[in-house]
């Protein structure tokens, strides 16, 4: 594992944190970030094991990955549970977010909170909204290794990421027209809502990731400075051409919720992946780019990434309402160390007297086998 790209889980999440503290518009676009990030990662690990018996294959694989994500996962979903329960039950509270836990959670529970987040019962949920791309992630992981043992067998995995990314935009307008045309009266009619939560449209940023782990690039620094500067131009100007000035700088000109306007949320996520993919190869394949994130505290926060993200959310809520319900005065600024100090302490603790066990046990029941061969692309 490359230490660096351990700061840039810590970036992404960062980026959804003040987004959530709704001082960074464009700060959203971290989820982005970790879905091509673990592209990335997963193909790289899928296509080191692609050797070993399909069953092993899959057994390995799946091994690793329920220690890694579902200890965390369903300790906070049961920990909330019990929690909302005392306080409904014992308390007598009725707030909205506490009943709609009790009818929302089943959905996070079995992995299709995106999935509820298209029907007209969703309501944001401070507890769960966030859990929508833990969704699709887990998706992910349901297709990607079946798709990458056999198109490796094939020998056409190259073909097959490059007509995965390609069918990105494709996908997305699927989505769309599928959504604005739709008379289900159980769907939601947002339409660009629905591309942004569901699993198809972000393929492509999986196969991103997945592509750039497996091909080498010649003077990759130059193509990212090049690429976020098409994407900060295309994004910027595509408003004013619109006839809208530019409201707010922190969008980069990519708002929540790609809008229609000149078709952005059909290439809008290509280009962001574009550019957070060739971030994450140079961080992985350039010494001096290593050295910029290696940094100690920004590697530790990726390490705790998951449980960060995981936290994030509630604490923002809960010391919100605590500061609305004792009357508090609290600069903005003072709230966001608070919130960001809490979510740190929370989840390194949780990682190191939770976490560590379960990360512990992956070698030691699910051992990668040698591989035979590299991972790497011909």
């Amino acid at each position: 594992m490359i230490r660096a790209l351990d700061a840039v889980r810590a970036i992404a999440f960062l980026m959804v944190f003040f987004f959530h503290e709704r001082v960074f518009d464009f700060g959203w676009s971290g989820v982005q970030f970790f879905f091509v990030l673990s592209g990335f990662l997963i193909t790289r690990i899928l296509i080191a094991t692609t050797h070993l018996p399909f069953k092993d294959y899959l057994k390995v694989f799946y091994g690793r990955r329920v220690l890694r994500i579902f200890p965390i996962y369903y300790l906070y979903l049961g920990v909330v549970a019990i929690v909302v329960h005392y306080l409904i039950t014992a308390r007598h509270l009725r707030y909205t977010d506490l009943l709609e836990f009790r009818q929302h959670a089943v959905y996070a529970l079995s992995y299709l909170y995106n999935f509820f987040n298209v029907t007209v019962l969703f309501d944001n949920n401070e507890f769960l909204t966030h859990f929508w791309s833990l969704a699709v992630e887990e998706q992910f992981y349901l297709v990607w290794p079946f798709l990458i043992f056999f198109m490796m067998r094939k020998n056409i995995n190259k073909w097959f990421l490059i007509t995965v990314i390609a069918a990105g935009p494709v996908l997305r307008m699927m989505t769309f027209v599928f959504f604005n045309h739709s008379t289900n009266p159980w769907l939601t009619d947002n339409s660009l809502m629905a591309v942004y939560v569901l699993p198809f449209s972000h393929l492509d940023a999986f196969a991103t990731g997945g592509l750039l782990s497996q091909i080498k690039i010649k003077g990759a620094p130059r193509l990212l400075l090049a690429a976020a500067a098409i994407a900060l131009v295309a994004g910027y100007g595509s408003y004013l051409l619109e006839g809208y000035p530019i409201h707010s700088l922190s969008s980069l000109g990519y708002p929540h919720y790609l809008p229609m306007g000149y078709y952005k949320f059909l290439w809008g996520y290509t280009l962001l992946n574009i550019v957070f993919g060739l971030w994450i190869y140079c961080v992985a394949s350039e010494p001096f780019m290593q050295k910029w994130f290696e940094n100690k505290t920004m590697v530790y926060l990726g390490k705790i990434s998951y449980g960060l993200y995981i936290f994030h959310l509630p604490i923002i809520y809960t010391t919100k309402g605590l500061i609305k319900a004792y009357s508090l005065t609290v600069p903005l600024p003072l709230k966001m160390i608070i919130d960001l100090l809490l979510v740190i302490a929370v989840a390194g603790f949780t990682y190191r007297y939770f976490e560590r066990f379960f990360l512990g046990l992956k070698d030691r029941l699910f051992a990668k086998k040698a591989s035979a061969k590299k991972p790497g692309m011909a």
